[in-house]
């Protein structure tokens, strides 16, 4: 059942709102036997990052998870930044998946959960909702069947500092023209790669 929803999310034609609501109760045990490590190494490079940076402990840092599904992301930078390193962190969760959001909402590190679909959604009404943040970072949204590189045009309208996200690179490969306008043609655009999911190449990168 796990890896036929799986299998289905990868597909533009599917429902996302419908697999993901049916996947939240096993999709974390799924995501674990398969090899996913993306959220852990995702929040320690974000840790060193902040660090090279010199913003640790200075101010109040407000960060937008994207497509944060269950809070598998959100609880890694949580433990990572607030717990480890008493950084001053609000986290703020969105997602097109009611299931999903409840599973994150019991994590108990997010200050505010939303559902909301930002590529449906007029940039002005986003800004309302939402609010602007310091940093936007996406772990597992990038890839086939989830969303497209086009809300990079909105995404950057609501952050001062770094979007952070993976993108798988059989994802780049396939809408090679979208990625390099909307996503590579940024002056700070830098990648790296990270281990995210066995047998799946995959980048990490800042913008």
């Amino acid at each position: 059942m796990d890896a036929q929803l799986h299998e289905k999310s990868l597909d533009f034609s599917e429902d996302n709102n419908t697999i993901y609501d049916k996947w939240a109760d096993t999709y974390e045990t799924y995501v674990s036997s398969i090899g996913y490590l993306g959220p852990t190494n995702f929040s320690h490079f974000f840790l060193e990052l902040l660090k090279k940076s010199n913003i640790l402990k200075n101010q109040k840092l407000r960060i937008l998870d994207f497509g944060c599904g269950t809070g598998l992301l959100g609880l890694n930078v949580y433990e990572d930044l607030k717990l480890k390193e008493n950084i001053d962190v609000e986290i703020v969760g969105v997602d097109i998946s009611d299931k999903m959001l409840e599973k994150a909402k019991d994590k108990n590190v997010y200050n505010k959960i939303i559902n909301i679909n930002i590529l449906d959604v007029e940039l002005n009404e986003v800004k309302k909702i939402l609010g602007e943040f310091d940093f936007i970072i996406s772990c597992g949204v990038f890839l086939e069947g989830h969303v497209p590189f086009t809300i990079f045009s909105k995404l950057k309208e609501l952050v001062k500092r770094d979007i952070i996200f993976t993108v798988r690179e059989s994802f780049i490969h396939s809408r090679n023209d979208e990625y390099n306008k909307y996503v590579k043609e940024n002056e700070n655009y830098k990648e790296y790669d990270i281990e995210y999911l066995d047998n799946v190449k995959c980048k990490l990168v800042v913008i």
